[in-house]
């Protein structure tokens, strides 16, 4: 009895551990016919079977392929039918095969449609985007760019925005009947202009086919007054030539060599505006037309339309004309992107354009320009200068002599700068020059006067100053150079006047809160510095403490020097410290004599110039300082008051005797 049951014991055992083997193998076999590997799905089947058969009872093994399958092909499932003796599993084991399969399929084609779509929709999205970049070029009349496009557009579903586009540009270039052509393509309702577009590229079309034909005697006598035109261009008489050609024109309208001459006397006399139009109507009417394509390109040269003129260069590449000028259109084109680009102070990206535009012209003025802008906004003035001065020696113009000015003043080369100073004659500059002159001399006077007294060159930082307030005479910085310069000369009067004045334009310049508060210190005016004091303390920063301490060791009062010494200390977590008395001696001011002297830089704005006007009462006025101008007005108002007082006695005296003699009269009367 009790080997039966250790038998059964050891039986049910095996049976468990063969039933988790044969599980294992199940799992094992689904993951296995998720791949097309049939061999190996077909070994496992075999092998889960046996195992079931094998070592346990054949209903047992029969529930393991139901619940394990499904297989990989019917005859398989078939033999392991036959071999576990269970016909009746057969169909249900061929359904979950048949169910598996279709699940699997309709999972791959729901996956594929899905892919399917995300394709299209970024088909979609990137055509989307060559649409509206189509549109952009169009609108900024790059028409060679937007034609491109539109062809590229045509196999696709916005096959009708670029037939709306390329009739948009044959409009544009006056080719209207191939415009008509296009606009009929289009269904009625695809744009809400469409149809008023249509019409009026259908009309012109008309028009151009009906014209009358001329009459070969007045082509002929058009011929000879064109040749006649064209002869008058070449002996420089462009106005004649003109008038000419118009009356050409006024009789044929549509002669494109009339316009051409005309166009090209506009340029002759500097019309570049007028010279544009003409040539932009005769290529209209002759799109491919050499003489106008190189007329615009010119024009837009003139006009600083770069990238118009780098179009029509690549124009006239594409139609095989051979121009020495069409590399410098496109130096020049290079030059205005880097130009945008040093505007926005990126000179790295700035400095990619221009050297490839030197390359294609390296002796074009504004290419040297802009290089020069580089430098200097990098802060490489030698280099800036350099190029500066290239560009000048090609091209005499003012602007280019300022930006060389402006190099050397951060050079502080300031004797250089009077050379070229002296060159200038105002009397030739136009407003907007001299308004720029003179800001050149304001920046030119606060470099130069900072300059010296940096360098302890006190007596020339003084005389640039002074200088500079007659003709700037509310410039803070250099009343405070002024100051600073009179307060290291020792005279503490003009010290104290310039930093007073430098205070009445702003109250919270700290810079001339100190110089004055110094100035005091050095005078032994203790009551005022005091006073000072408590408006540098708000600014409660160490550097400022050190300076108050700096001044009450000048008064001699180490208490209050200890105390914003150490008020600095903390601010630096530095240890307290204690200041060693010293007898100080006052200083004795020296008064500097006023007298005349001249300029230290050559300035015709102030010795004067011929044809300068006066200063007018408003102009003298405005120089005033507030305190000045307040002084003014109150006894402005003073006098007026004065008037108006006496005016009103008088008229008091006079309505009394006018009483008098009312009342005298109504006695008398009575």
């Amino acid at each position: 009895m009790g080997l039966s049951t250790t038998r059964r014991i050891t039986t049910v055992t095996l049976c468990f551990l063969l039933l988790s083997y044969t599980i294992s193998f199940a799992v094992y076999y689904v993951k296995v016919l998720e791949t097309t590997d049939k061999a190996k799905a077909d070994a496992v089947l075999y092998e889960l079977v046996n195992s079931g058969i094998d070592n346990c009872n054949v209903k047992k093994a029969q529930n393991y392929v139901v619940f394990c399958g499904p297989y990989s092909s019917l005859d398989e499932a078939r033999t392991v039918s036959s071999k576990i003796n269970k016909l009746g599993y057969f169909t249900v084991i061929t359904e979950r095969i048949k169910k598996e399969t279709k699940k699997s399929v309709r999972k791959t084609v729901e996956k594929t449609k899905t892919t399917v779509k995300k394709r299209g929709r970024v088909r979609e999205a990137f055509l989307g985007l060559k649409v509206k970049e189509m549109y952009d070029y169009l609108n900024a009349n790059k028409l060679v760019e937007a034609q491109t496009l539109a062809y590229s557009l045509l196999n696709t579903e916005f096959r009708n925005e670029a037939i709306f586009v390329l009739a948009l540009i044959n409009m544009k270039k006056g080719n209207h009947e191939k415009a008509c052509e296009l606009f009929s393509k289009l269904p009625d309702k695809f744009k809400p202009n469409l149809e008023e577009l249509r019409s009026i590229s259908c009309l012109y079309a008309e028009k151009i086919k009906e014209k009358p034909e001329v009459k070969k005697e007045e082509k002929t006598v058009y011929r000879a007054d064109l040749t006649q035109a064209g002869k008058l261009l070449a002996q420089g008489n462009p106005e004649e030539a003109i008038e000419l050609a118009k009356k050409v024109l006024l009789s044929d309208p549509t002669n494109v060599e009339a316009m051409l001459i005309i166009g090209d006397a506009y340029m002759e006399l500097g019309d570049y505006s007028n010279a544009y139009s003409y040539y932009k109507m005769a290529l209209g009417f002759d799109k491919e037309n050499l003489r106008a394509i190189k007329g615009l390109m010119y024009a837009s040269l003139a006009l600083k339309r770069y990238e118009e003129a780098y179009n029509y260069a690549r124009e006239l590449g594409r139609l095989g004309v051979e121009n020495g000028d069409i590399e410098r259109v496109k130096a020049l084109y290079l030059a205005k992107k880097a130009e945008d680009f040093v505007k926005r102070k990126e000179y790295d990206k700035a400095y990619i354009y221009l050297k490839e535009a030197e390359k294609l012209a390296p002796d074009d003025p504004y290419v040297l320009l802009l290089l020069g802008d580089i430098y200097f906004g990098r802060g490489d003035y030698t280099q800036a200068y350099k190029y500066y001065v290239e560009a000048y020696k090609r091209k005499r113009d003012f602007d280019f002599l300022l930006k060389i000015l402006y190099a050397l003043a951060n050079l502080n080369n300031y004797d250089l700068i009077n050379t070229y100073l002296s060159q200038i004659d105002v009397s030739e500059l136009n407003e907007a020059q001299r308004r720029k002159l003179k800001n050149f001399y304001k920046v030119l006077y606060v470099k130069a006067s900072s300059y010296y007294l940096s360098q302890k060159d006190y007596e020339k930082a003084y005389r640039i100053a002074k200088e500079g307030l007659i003709l700037f005479p509310k410039n803070r910085t250099l009343l405070k150079n002024l100051a600073w310069s009179c307060l290291n000369l020792e005279d503490y009067k003009c010290a104290e006047e310039n930093f007073k004045k430098a205070l009445s334009l702003y109250e919270n310049d700290y810079d001339a809160l100190y110089g004055l508060a110094l100035t005091y210190a050095r005078e032994g005016k203790e009551g005022e510095v005091n006073k000072i004091v408590k408006k540098l303390e708000k600014k409660r920063d160490k550097e400022t403490y050190m300076k108050i301490a700096d001044i009450y060791v000048i008064l001699g009062d180490y208490d209050r020097a200890e105390y914003y010494l150490n008020q600095a200390k903390k601010l630096s977590r530095a240890k307290p410290v204690k200041i060693k008395r010293v007898k100080i001696r006052p200083r004795e001011e020296k008064l500097r004599e006023e007298r005349v002297e001249s300029t230290i830089f050559y300035n015709p704005f102030i010795k004067g110039y011929e044809g300068e006007e006066k200063e007018t009462e408003k102009e003298k006025e405005e120089k005033l300082y507030p305190f000045e101008l307040e002084e003014k007005r109150i006894s402005e108002l003073e006098e007026k008051i004065k008037e108006a007082k006496k005016k009103e006695n008088t008229d008091f005296i006079e309505s009394g005797i006018q009483f008098s003699q009312n009342r005298e009269e109504k006695v008398w009367t009575s």
